[in-house]
């Protein structure tokens, strides 16, 4: 039998090999729109304080309000909720929209959004917060603060309510007692640091973990309006008026990343 030349051997090798390359792919999913085993939840070792991601947020809840999410739980727009592709449900993010400043923290409940330049779906209520339901997409840092079980990283911080804000402290506190009758609840009158900082915080809490804060939403909400949940130290009364969004650096392969202090 003739043997093939060495040339046409070379020749051959290219081919088996892009051939084979293409059955890889079709076999993977490589090369297609993003499907839904990509949305495999991260493992826990990586939700750490170095965990922060930059991207475009959108908002949805017109359509799925009522529907089950993919964790389970039912959509509801008026919650502080999230769609993420991959964090563990029940993970706690802090988002940053970079074109107002303004701050939401959201629990993550859902998988999306499946646009690659998307890193998060927000329920319509933190979208409010963001002041982006007219935009519909900005863009974001979002950030880790509390893990899967909805525990604060920093195991010094607590969650709260926060429900309005009063010019000066007698105010503030004659609100708080008016709350506390009605609430049955303890109102902590917190004060903003900062420069810039004006009058006093009420807010309902600490609160162990988010999904407690989460709760408490509807029992206080026949009598006082939620602002948004926020985070802050379980102790003291000095609350940070903004807690700053992680100092960022591109990587060598071109994603952000936190620039960690050597102090």
């Amino acid at each position: 039998m003739r043997l093939p030349s060495k040339a046409a051997v070379a020749g051959i090798i290219p081919i088996l090999l892009f051939t084979a390359t293409l059955a890889w792919a079709s076999s993977t999913g490589a090369g297609t729109s993003r499907t839904v085993n990509e949305h495999k939840p991260l493992p826990l070792a990586f939700l750490d304080k170095e965990f922060v991601n930059y991207g475009k947020a959108s908002w949805y809840g017109l359509t799925s309000q009522g529907k089950p999410t993919a964790s389970g739980r039912t959509f509801d727009r008026e919650t502080f909720t999230a769609a993420h592709p991959s964090l563990p449900f029940g993970t706690v993010v802090r988002v940053y929209n970079l074109v107002n400043k303004k701050q939401v923290l959201v629990t993550i409940t859902d998988r999306g959004p499946f646009a690659k330049s998307r890193v998060l779906d927000l329920s319509m209520r933190a979208a409010k917060n963001l002041n982006m339901t007219r935009s519909g997409v900005v863009p974001v840092i979002m950030e880790v603060v509390a893990d899967p079980e909805g525990r604060p990283l920093n195991s010094n911080n607590g969650f709260y309510l926060r429900l309005a804000n009063a010019p000066n402290a007698a105010e503030a506190h004659r609100e708080s007692a008016r709350l506390k009758d009605r609430l049955n609840r303890d109102i902590r009158v917190l004060t903003p640091d900062g420069q810039g900082a004006k009058g006093f915080e009420l807010c309902v809490g600490p609160f162990g973990d988010f999904s407690e804060a989460e709760k408490a939403v509807d029992d206080v909400e026949p009598d006082a309006r939620v602002k948004d949940i926020i985070e802050g130290p379980a102790e003291g009364s000095r609350l940070p008026d903004r807690i700053p969004p992680p100092k960022m650096a591109v990587g060598a392969d071109g994603l952000p990343r936190r620039i960690v202090s050597s102090n």
